[in-house]
């Protein structure tokens, strides 16, 4: 078992019902629920890095809609930069997140099965699923790896309390105030 799978649960039928409703389509690749909203419903799911043999390296997807609508409106206004600029300016902070990136990483390639692993080996989408971040980032052209994305971050802050980002959304997009009526769609 993967470490962080401890506090996650399969997905119940209801979950099931409720990601199919509120996404509009049957959900594909669940694995886990790894986060819930006040009323109970997923907030943030787990999905296998492989669906239909496609890689899918975003493993932790936001599916709060009225989250999802907030972190928006932060990132049209500067939010990502602003991340970036906020792990940047502090050299501990700045390797907590590298650090976070690779356990990503190891996550998502613990998600697969040996065969899966075996089919991948000397393919490009092995190398994008076993080394890159946080939702498929590579480290960039700086001393980090790119924010990329607020939804991605948060979705990962929510799965992973000790996300280094999470202090940083406290304040601009309170993760704990959304209440999940339903999911983003996407």
């Amino acid at each position: 078992m993967n470490p962080f799978d401890a506090g996650f649960a399969p997905p119940s039928t209801h979950d099931l019902d409720f990601l199919r409703l509120a996404l509009g389509r049957e959900p594909v690749g669940v694995r886990f629920v790894a986060a819930r909203c006040k009323s109970g419903h997923p907030r943030v799911i787990a999905n296998h890095p492989l669906q239909n043999g496609i890689p899918q390296p975003t493993t932790f997807w936001l599916v709060d809609a009225e989250l999802f609508a907030r972190l928006a409106t932060l990132e049209a206004g500067g939010g990502v930069k602003a991340a970036e600029d906020w792990l940047a300016a502090e050299p501990v902070r700045a390797a907590r997140y590298a650090d976070e990136n690779r356990a990503y990483a190891a996550y998502r390639w613990g998600l697969l099965s040996a065969d899966e692993r075996a089919r991948l080996a000397g393919t490009p989408q092995e190398k994008v699923l076993r080394d890159s971040g946080i939702g498929g980032m590579a480290k960039g052209g700086g001393a980090i790896p790119a924010v990329k994305c607020l939804h991605l971050q948060a979705a990962w802050a929510l799965a992973n309390p000790q996300a280094v980002l999470g202090a940083w959304f406290t304040g601009r997009a309170d993760l704990r105030y959304a209440h999940g009526r339903n999911a983003a769609k996407g």
